[in-house]
């Protein structure tokens, strides 16, 4: 009797581990492993959490401190568990009610939001973030005080004040100005040469 009574506690427990919500307590020094509180009394080993690919497509978003996930145990036995983030909390809930929108926003302020109703992907950083896009010889860099395009010997620089165009050639469209490399530059209408260098350009 005592061993039926055993065997049906541990079935039990096992089946009341199979799915468990909890917070993350800490992550652990082996990358893609975490410690999830299910009780007040009850933490888990360190445990993988599941991720969105891992071949040789690979993602990584690590949990944080006080997220809500699931733990799943297959087979009851928590040290056997899988993370499962994430569920929204009174703590930490969702941050749009538009089933329209997509994205991500980050505990520094960055957002990354795509509006599928308008067609709109609105990025945005703080004001002392710095995005890049690299594509082979191509490159595009923007901080909040600068844009920088770099196309192969290509330069072009812009702030607020200026901009700055260093390439090998210069080519201002096919029309009446396309022999025209700066502004300010005096041009004759009938030739469309220049016949006058700016007196705003400098030799630096």
């Amino acid at each position: 009797m005592n061993e039926q009574r055993y065997n049906l506690a541990e079935l039990t427990r096992r089946m009341n581990n199979i799915v468990r919500a909890g917070t993350i307590t800490e992550l652990g020094a082996l990358p893609g492993r975490a410690r999830v509180q299910l009780a007040p009394e009850l933490t888990t080993a360190f445990l993988p959490w599941l991720t969105s690919r891992a071949g040789t497509d690979v993602t990584w978003w690590a949990p944080e401190i006080g997220e809500q996930v699931i733990v799943l145990s297959p087979s009851g036995d928590l040290a056997a568990g899988y993370i499962l983030p994430s569920l929204y909390s009174d703590a930490l809930p969702a941050w749009s009610d538009n089933p329209d929108i997509s994205g991500t926003h980050w505990a520094d302020g960055a957002t990354d939001e795509y509006d599928r109703d308008i067609h709109k992907r609105t990025i945005t950083l703080p004001d002392d973030g710095e995005i890049t896009i690299t594509v082979g010889q191509t490159s595009v860099k923007a901080n909040a005080d600068t844009a920088i395009i770099t196309v192969g010997d290509t330069l072009i620089t812009a702030t607020a004040d200026d901009i700055t165009l260093d390439a090998p050639t210069i080519k201002l469209g096919t029309g009446t100005l396309k022999d025209v490399a700066r502004k300010g530059d005096a041009v004759d209408p009938n030739t469309h040469k220049i016949i006058e260098g700016s007196a705003i350009v400098s030799a630096a």
